[in-house]
């Protein structure tokens, strides 16, 4: 889980807010790229500067918007790993969306 700080450039599309800010999760981290799901309500619109803080490696990074739904509640952060140093790069890691510890066997 990481916080998202965005502070929008100007104000379109109806944006009201001078800034927002939740709570992400990290969907995919490499050594090239990092990208983070956030709900539509803190990124309202791809023209905004967005600031990533990392709850467990305290940083604070640029983001991109790389993606937002016209229709369904979510959009796509990108972030460049290399940002976060060494230590930072290799203490974060992906969501996993089914861990290992629920892996079930199902029976019919």
């Amino acid at each position: 889980m990481l916080e998202v700080d965005v502070p929008p450039s100007c104000f379109l599309d109806g944006v009201k807010s001078v800034a927002s800010s939740g709570t992400g999760v990290i969907v995919h981290h490499s050594q090239s790229m990092g990208l983070v799901a956030i709900d539509k309500n803190t990124v309202e619109i791809s023209a905004c500067d967005v600031m990533l803080s990392f709850a467990a490696f305290p940083i604070q990074i640029p983001g991109e918007v790389v993606f937002v739904h016209p229709v369904y509640n979510f959009a796509l952060l990108a972030y460049d790993p290399s940002a976060l140093g060494a230590d930072g790069a290799t203490m974060v890691h992906a969501a996993e969306l089914f861990p290992a510890a629920f892996d079930y066997a199902f029976v019919l």
